[in-house]
């Protein structure tokens, strides 16, 4: 339910050995024990538990590409152009709902910058139920989630630039 709770991030990291570069710096699953191992991993510094752990990161190379293709497929979509390279040396990092929504975006955004990766595509995402089991391989367990929200991602960062189209977005069912 966790992942159905509101916006999350997902972005394409690429570098070298990507999957491996991101899992060392996401850190252990559990953040009590990266807080001990890893004390400047994403998941020491700003999880606060293991469901509440700031991120996901694929397990393999074969994961990351099957993950990637899942937020970012292939075939594009009506009025986009897709940029995720899926390649070698990418890896999905995915921001979760708890950190967006505390404003944490920013900082691992910083933290994915200063560990030299290269962000080649990203989203804002709201899973909803049948995404979430599809992604999880298991049931999942809905919770009311509000619509898109990118004054999340924009209120976590001090300034924010754009330069051509940031996110996709569906059309919204919002009345004016």
């Amino acid at each position: 339910s966790l992942m159905t709770s509101g916006p999350m991030l997902a972005m394409e990291l690429v570098g070298t050995d990507a999957v491996a570069a991101w899992r060392e710096l996401l850190g252990p699953t559990d953040p009590a024990q990266a807080r001990a191992d890893a004390p400047q991993s994403i998941r020491a510094r700003f999880g606060t538990d293991a469901t509440h752990n700031a991120g996901h990161g694929s397990d393999s190379a074969a994961a990351a590409a099957r993950e990637l293709n899942f937020f970012f497929p292939s075939g594009g979509g009506a009025g986009h152009a897709n940029t995720a390279l899926c390649g070698a040396n990418s890896a999905l990092c995915l921001v979760k709902p708890h950190a967006v929504q505390s404003g944490l975006v920013g900082h691992i955004v910083n933290a994915l910058a200063e560990a030299g990766f290269r962000v080649s595509a990203l989203s804002l995402f709201n899973m909803d139920k049948a995404n979430a089991e599809e992604f999880f391989g298991h049931p999942a367990f809905l919770t009311v989630s509000g619509q898109l929200q990118v004054e999340c991602f924009a209120q976590s960062h001090t300034d924010v630039y754009t330069f051509g189209p940031t996110f996709r977005a569906e059309n919204s069912n919002t009345p004016r």
